[in-house]
């Protein structure tokens, strides 16, 4: 369908953002019968520093929307990854299902080619408003046209400007702000003489600001991904931008051997990362999904698996009951933010961050103890010395699997994600 008809047309759902969220949220309406139209200011996707790594069960959710070209083109699995304390070697984990590593820009990419044709996808148009009018919400772009619908997502990411003109307030959570730092290098992976998928390094320099480091495959490149959060010096900034490997073997023996000879394969990027929470709008049509309702420390890792999580608790629990009249109104949708398991994964996503943080900065008696106890949980999952199967020829992301909603609402998480996250 052509913008000139789009204008006229009447659809049930407006998504607006076409990031992973938006395009799952898209995807999913569009696979129940809906009809999705799909905004967003950026086509291609430019290259961007965000989630470039997927917990397994996240894969799977991306999988069950049908989104396998995009699966098999964009993500490399993780089958092996390697966790260390300082200097100190800890384990080797098979996580099952296997972990995924990529660039964000790559995968959103390849996620739009497969979209489902139904959706009414528009590129390139930037949402200036939505307004509320009694016949349901209104879409405003940039130019002035105006598209009606029942009901709009917002997944904007981390543009909070529309989201904040909506009514939605933003709250800063501690620490408050991360430092990321990546770069791709031509490189192996390799530890305990054996290679392995991916390597992650907790509290990789004693008295450093790095929380926490990982390198890990992305084809056949070797990514880097450095986390510092909470406040950081700048002399610590303009040397991890500008030789983000180098900082880490200065003050760590294991990774100078690691990194020794290996070559850059693509420039070295940095952001700041503000991790907030999201009181959302009182709104009549208007729900807000992933990054653009809330900011979870990278440090601590699941960004992307809880968006996909409220994307899956959305589309399975609430929208076909709420698409059955002509708009929805605001207590419906306060009972969608009021979910049980979404505040489940909402402290449980956001703790990861905290328990990150004070695994690296915390240095009273409780910090030293849970430094210990996270030493002895890993050692104790060690993978022998001979190794166990590593699920080479077997899929890396099999299905059917619970949707990840369920995980809270079964109560049947494997163990703290943050122990093997990879």
């Amino acid at each position: 369908m052509e913008w000139e008809r789009a204008q006229h047309a009447v659809y049930d759902v407006c998504v607006v953002g076409a990031g992973s969220a938006g395009i799952a949220c898209a995807q999913g309406l569009a696979l129940q019968g809906r009809r999705v139209l799909l905004l967003d200011r950026a086509d291609p996707q430019p290259p961007t520093l965000k989630a470039e790594k997927l917990d397994g069960e996240g894969v799977q959710a991306l999988l069950r929307l049908g989104l396998d070209p995009a699966v098999t083109a964009a993500l490399t699995p993780l089958r092996r990854v390697g966790v260390y304390f300082g200097r100190r070697y800890l384990a080797t984990l098979e996580p099952r299902p296997a972990e995924a590593g990529f660039l964000y820009h790559t995968l959103v990419n390849q996620l739009r080619a497969c979209l489902d044709p139904r959706i009414d996808f528009q590129r390139g148009t930037r949402v200036a408003a939505v307004e509320t009018t009694a016949d349901g919400p209104v879409v405003v772009t940039g130019t002035g046209d105006r598209v009606a619908c029942r009901l709009v997502v917002l997944a904007t990411g981390e543009a909070r400007g529309l989201v904040e003109a909506c009514g939605a307030v933003t709250t800063p959570v501690a620490p408050y702000t991360t430092f990321v730092v990546a770069a791709s290098y031509d490189g192996s992976l390799h530890t305990a003489g054996r290679p392995v998928d991916a390597l992650t390094f907790h509290h990789p320099i004693p008295g450093g600001p790095v929380a926490y480091a990982t390198f890990f495959r992305v084809g056949h490149d070797v990514r880097a991904n450095v986390f510092c959060p909470g406040p950081l010096p700048e002399s610590w900034a303009a040397d991890l931008q500008a030789a983000p490997t180098a900082v880490l073997a200065a003050g760590n023996p294991r990774i100078a051997a690691l990194t020794e000879g290996w070559t850059a394969t693509s420039p070295i990027t940095s952001r700041k990362v503000h991790v907030f929470q999201l009181t959302p709008p009182d709104r009549t049509g208007l729900v807000v999904l992933g990054d653009a309702g809330h900011v979870i420390d990278p440090a601590g890792g699941g960004g992307l698996v809880f968006a996909l999580l409220e994307v899956e608790l959305f589309l399975r629990e609430y929208a076909p009951a709420w698409l059955t009249g002509a708009t929805v109104p605001a207590p419906a949708i306060a009972t969608y933010y009021a979910d049980p398991r979404r505040r489940q994964a909402v402290d449980r996503f956001f703790g990861a961050g905290r328990y990150i943080f004070d695994l690296n900065h915390d240095a009273s008696l409780r910090g030293r103890r849970r430094r210990w106890t996270f030493i002895l949980r890993h050692r104790l999952a060690r993978v022998g010395a001979a190794g166990s199967p590593t699920g080479e020829g077997r899929s890396a992301w099999p299905l059917p699997a619970p949707y990840l909603y369920e995980q809270f609402a079964q109560a049947r998480l494997a163990r703290e994600r943050v122990l093997s996250r990879g």
